[in-house]
């Protein structure tokens, strides 16, 4: 999804697995007319007040602005003066605990049976990083040649990005008023997952997450992440 503030002068772009569904509700109302009531499940809408991408709304044609858009086509629509007056944001998260949220996610909106031994899982996760399924979201937060955010909010750090972010655009904002939304963790075997993470494995996220480890100041030893 992807949100625009004329009011507020925000753009918000959605990567995966970073409690942007969540971040994303809590900035909507900032970018639609007064009244507007949001819902995890909606429709694309285009006002003077800004845009609301669609979320989680299967019915109808493809909308134009959906889940995970890049900048680029965000910011020839609302022109390149307005994109970079703007403030950019997104969020973030350590790449290591976001792999395993990412690759224990697909079970679920694909409607598949987690493997049940480690050797299985392990073996997918590692499957799955090499392929074109483990998204990098370079697209979401890159235009034109350029990295363009000017700020996120890091999953490991809500409270005090809330504080800091809340204050630049001027509106009340906190980890306690997050709405509750997408969860996979009823899916996620109690393993430990720091033995998924063969020297391969971290050499192929350090490539494909090379952006956020460079922008973010997370450490690149997957020991250091929440696993």
């Amino acid at each position: 999804m992807v949100l625009v503030s004329n009011p507020k002068k925000f753009v918000f772009l959605k990567t995966r697995k970073t409690a942007g569904t969540s971040i994303e509700m809590m900035l909507e109302e900032y970018c639609a007319p007064p009244g507007h009531v949001v819902t995890e499940s909606t429709k694309e809408l285009e006002t003077e007040y800004g845009l609301v991408g669609a979320r989680m709304n299967k019915s109808g044609p493809t909308p134009k602005w959906r889940n995970h858009i890049g900048a680029t086509p965000v910011a020839k629509h609302i022109g390149r003066d307005t994109f970079d007056e703007y403030l950019k944001l997104s969020s973030v998260r350590n790449p290591f605990s976001r792999t395993i949220s990412q690759f224990y996610w697909q079970f679920v909106w694909q409607k598949r049976e987690v493997p049940e031994t480690f050797e299985e899982n392990k073996s997918q996760f590692n499957d799955y990083i090499f392929s074109e399924m483990f998204k990098q979201d370079y697209h979401v937060v890159h235009a034109f040649n350029k990295f363009i955010l000017d700020d996120a909010f890091r999953l490991e750090h809500l409270d005090e990005d809330f504080d800091r972010i809340g204050k630049r655009l001027g509106i009340p904002l906190s980890k306690a008023a997050m709405p509750k939304t997408k969860d996979n963790s009823g899916f996620k075997p109690d393993f430990n997952y720091i033995y998924f993470f063969t020297q391969k494995v971290v050499d192929e996220i350090r490539k494909k997450q090379r952006w956020v480890f460079d922008h973010f100041d997370y450490s690149e030893d997957p020991r250091d992440a929440r696993l």
